[in-house]
């Protein structure tokens, strides 16, 4: 079935802050996205685990549209990213078959992300985006392995040196240990691969993957400067079922 049509006030919004955030990226990263591979937006700043990277993702905007209306911002919830992980997408569930205690947190979900009757629960929820890399820019390439690293299951990793190392063989060996892909600049002051990343540890990493692609989706939509779901409906955070919450 077709999609209604975004409202015109947020269809302006995302088009006047994806030009913003375009104009406001950093040349060296999206360089070095190019370099390695990874298409789609930038979107800088994004907190996970302690740590702060660029990510580079691909929009699914039937998502997106799904969401804004139902009025269903990012779910960050950890508790809720469990419960729904037994879920398929799209495929009636009886809530027989659903333990009290992971019953007891879908009833709580806010709306939009399950379908629900009383018989059986429905996840509709997937992730608005796709994270194709993850970048980090610093001086200290100890830093930059170790940031980028410990999220290199989550997306393939990509550590942006601004500078053009006097020896890069200890830089690749680390690198390489990690699936760590690096640019760093050349002779003439431009940009250059010395290695390209592998692909990411694991391709599912279960809730935690989950959060870390709802983490990068809130970031994004601040960046673009959209508006909270949340502050034009009253539906959202109501329970689907039956249960008192």
């Amino acid at each position: 079935m077709p999609t209604a049509p975004r409202a015109p006030v947020e269809q302006d919004a995302t088009a006047a802050g994806r030009q913003a955030h375009a104009l406001r990226s950093r040349p060296s990263l999206t360089a070095a996205a190019s370099l390695l591979g990874f298409e789609g937006d930038l979107v800088e700043r994004v907190q996970f685990a302690n740590k702060q990277v660029t990510a580079i993702v691909q929009i699914d905007e039937a998502e997106v549209e799904r969401r804004t209306q139902t009025g269903l911002g990012p779910v960050l919830d950890y508790r809720l990213m469990e419960a729904l992980a037994g879920l398929p997408l799209d495929l009636p569930v009886s809530w027989e078959q659903i333990d009290p205690i992971v019953r007891a947190v879908l009833d709580c979900a806010p709306s939009g992300v399950l379908r629900a009757t009383s018989a059986q629960v429905e996840r509709l929820l997937r992730p608005a985006v796709q994270v194709t890399g993850i970048l980090t820019s610093t001086r200290d390439w100890r830093t930059g392995v170790n940031t980028v690293g410990l999220l290199a299951g989550h997306a393939r990793p990509g550590l942006v040196l601004p500078y053009r190392p006097r020896d890069a063989e200890p830089i690749l060996v680390r690198a390489d240990q990690f699936g760590i892909g690096v640019v760093s600049r050349d002779r003439q002051g431009g940009w250059q691969l010395l290695r390209a990343a592998r692909h990411a540890r694991q391709a599912d990493l279960g809730p935690r993957h989950w959060r870390f692609l709802e983490t990068v989706y809130a970031t994004w939509r601040r960046a673009h400067a959209l508006p909270d779901p949340f502050e034009h409906t009253k539906a959202a955070g109501e329970p689907v079922a039956l249960t008192l919450c």
